[in-house]
């Protein structure tokens, strides 16, 4: 099986001006494995798109699972980081999940090839670098989970309505990728919002006390 350690520890000893090349082929490599598909997405294709040589990229990855991998893991490892950092300040288990819910929408509007690859492609993977990603994702969903036993605790099937709801959530936060344009007329904020009212049980009221309107919620063109 492959280290997590020694497969990042490749690339990190890597001189700046390799770790900057290595940045600009994953992004590169992200957003050609998104639109094409990472199928029908050669290596030849991404030297093409960041003007290297087919050998040049072989200088930094031995296969397209390592780069597939690369990308994922440093999707995953950045998204926890900073999930973690703007949870530490908020006490309530409701203000975690909103928390929660507004990081994942706009991990998403950030990241967006990236997030399609961890939907769509992660099965690509060999299985020992697809057992590293899961492990992360896990470790992701446990964060919501936790958060949810709090808001639960006094429920006596608390462990498996918590578990049974942050998958469920989270399933309401990756759906909208499917019709929603981080760039329309409804921001991330409003869109994380309405998902943590709907979820939540409350209503999103506007000032005259009306529920707010859906109607401009799309679906908008499909990306």
């Amino acid at each position: 099986m492959h280290e997590e350690r020694s497969e990042l520890g490749k690339f990190e000893s890597l001189t700046k001006k390799g770790r900057l090349k290595v940045d600009e082929i994953c992004r590169n490599a992200a957003e050609l494995f998104s639109s094409k598909g990472y199928m029908n997405t050669t290596l030849a294709d991404v030297a093409n798109a960041v003007q290297m040589s087919k050998g040049g990229i072989f200088h930094y990855f031995s296969t397209k699972e390592e780069l597939l991998f690369l990308i994922l893991c440093r999707y995953m490892d950045q998204t926890l980081v900073a999930l973690r950092a703007k949870l530490t300040s908020k006490a309530s288990p409701q203000q975690k999940i909103t928390s929660f819910v507004h990081h994942h929408i706009g991990h998403y509007r950030d990241n967006f090839n990236e997030s399609r690859l961890i939907l769509h492609e992660i099965e690509n993977l060999p299985s020992d670098y697809l057992e590293i990603i899961e492990s992360k994702e896990k470790e992701y969903t446990g964060i919501l989970v936790k958060a949810i036993e709090e808001l639960v605790s006094n429920n006596r099937e608390s462990a498996r309505r918590a578990k049974i709801a942050a998958y469920s959530l989270i399933g309401m936060c990756n759906w909208p990728y499917m019709w929603y344009d981080p760039n329309g007329p409804v921001s991330p904020e409003e869109l994380a919002d309405e998902i943590c009212g709907i979820f939540l049980g409350e209503f999103v009221k506007t000032s005259s006390g009306q529920e707010k309107s859906m109607k401009s919620w799309g679906p908008s063109k499909k990306r």
